[in-house]
């Protein structure tokens, strides 16, 4: 069996690699030698202290800091290369409390399902609301990620303070985000993108049109944000929009509100923001306990006309 699958040089991957060993442990550690997982083990360690902070992580990582918090006990203060002459007494037992604390693992994935699924059901809300105010909407679709070559910079906190001041930007209606009427936006992580963001923002179809040139400023704005190490990809391109167009599910760009198909398309669509099936692209640690992962904006406020 493949030992590390990914590379280890970020925070994002060592904890979607942690993620995966603990998942083996749990549910398929017999395929392991003892050696063999001692090296994982081994390596996962040391590149985990590296990169751990007082986070507020899902369970399998907080699994893992009570097997690492074991394993130093055994160490009694020697280096952790000693993992490798560990018996195979202790490693069973650290092998235990990591399937002692996994066993909740079940639990916080249907927590997380469920949280999904209303977030579904208040975004869908949401744009409802929207669409039956205004009579033709621009939507944009932008997803924001970092440079992979600048992944090793990034942290979740990093990640999140930027976030932040994009959420400023939005409130504040600054350059590209005037006469923006509705946003929403969710917060992922995966071992190709890294720490990422898919960004809905909703605008007044009689004010703009130029979808394409809005998603552009956009990824302008984002790589000011994050400083040059960020990327963005605009959904709304005249080539990417022709895919979906040509087969019958563009949900993005003008939508009009008397246009029944565009409308099931653009629900359809912002949906993939907030997916539970997307089991794979959680944030595996929060800088804080109350840290969002969804948004939206509000449809009742005072500056919106005619409600």
């Amino acid at each position: 069996m493949e030992m590390v699958s990914c590379n280890l040089t970020h925070e994002s991957n060592v904890l979607i690699e942690i993620e995966l060993f603990m998942t083996e442990i749990n549910q398929c550690w017999d395929l392991f030698t003892i050696e063999a997982l001692k090296s994982y083990l081994l390596e996962l360690v040391s590149v985990f202290k590296i990169f751990y902070h007082d986070y507020h992580y899902s369970y399998p990582i907080q699994s893992f800091v009570y097997v690492v918090e074991m394993i130093e006990q055994m160490l009694s203060g020697q280096g952790y290369e000693q993992i490798m002459r560990f018996s195979n007494e202790k490693m069973m037992h650290l092998i235990g409390i990591a399937q002692y604390w996994m066993q909740f693992y079940t639990t916080g994935c249907y927590e997380r399902y469920r949280q999904e699924q209303r977030n579904q059901q208040n975004l869908n809300h949401y744009l409802q609301q929207l669409i039956n105010h205004y009579a033709r909407l621009l939507f944009v679709r932008v997803d924001l990620a970092y440079q992979p070559e600048n992944h090793q910079y990034i942290n979740v906190e990093r990640f999140i303070h930027d976030i932040k001041t994009l959420c400023n930007r939005i409130s504040n209606q600054d350059t590209c985000f005037r006469d923006l009427q509705g946003y929403a936006w969710a917060l992922e992580q995966g071992i190709s993108k890294g720490y990422h963001c898919h960004l809905l923002l909703i605008y007044d179809g009689n004010r703009h049109q130029n979808d394409f040139g809005i998603g552009l400023q956009v990824s302008q704005c984002w790589n000011e944000i994050t400083y040059s190490l960020g990327t963005a990809f605009v959904c709304n391109s005249p080539e990417y929009k022709a895919g979906f167009r040509q087969m019958g599910t563009l949900g993005i760009g003008m939508i009009h509100r008397d246009n029944p198909i565009q409308v099931t398309n653009a629900l359809n669509t912002a949906q993939y923001l907030v997916n539970p099936e997307k089991q794979s692209q959680h944030l595996r640690a929060k800088p804080t306990v109350n840290t969002r992962t969804f948004s939206t904006g509000q449809f009742d406020v005072a500056w919106r006309r005619g409600i």
